[in-house]
């Protein structure tokens, strides 16, 4: 049940919120049976196998342009697993107004600062590679000409 708003108070109130809080915490038994069916089925494993091989040829694939394109003007950790690279920026470099200047090029991103729970000690983009290879090579020579300009 969704409803705009709800005006309460005491008992009524104390109610209305445990209420909500069961439907915000608990997942709906048919929709727990779907996934029960889902990763239960006999090709989940082969598939999960061939998500993470592609997920790690596209890291790889991004990975191998950004060493060549920008070098050591960026840092970077090579993910171990996920579909995302935390890529660390020069300091004078603003996360949120280069992944603008991204986004008005066609080149999504995220700006590493609304991940952080406090101010971050340095300027970060967050890189999805889960696209495909073709994309993911033009995206991060975008990105690598961006930054450059930035220097």
């Amino acid at each position: 049940m969704r409803v705009a708003a709800v005006i309460a108070r005491g008992a009524a109130l104390a109610r209305l919120k445990v209420a909500r809080a069961s439907q915000d915490f608990f997942v709906s038994g048919p929709l727990q049976a779907a996934a029960l069916a889902v990763v239960s089925a006999p090709r989940w494993k082969p598939h999960l196998k061939a998500v993470r091989a592609a997920l790690i040829e596209r890291r790889d694939v991004l990975v191998g342009v950004l060493r060549e394109e920008v070098g050591d003007c960026v840092t970077f950790q090579v993910p171990t697993g996920g579909m995302h690279l935390w890529l660390r920026l020069p300091d004078h470099v603003c996360d949120v107004a280069l992944a603008a200047d991204l986004a008005r090029n066609d080149v999504i991103v995220g700006a590493g600062r609304p991940w952080f729970p406090a101010d971050p000690e340095g300027s970060f983009l967050r890189l999805t590679f889960a696209g495909h290879p073709t994309t993911l090579v033009e995206g991060a020579k975008r990105l690598s000409q961006a930054i450059k300009h930035k220097l």
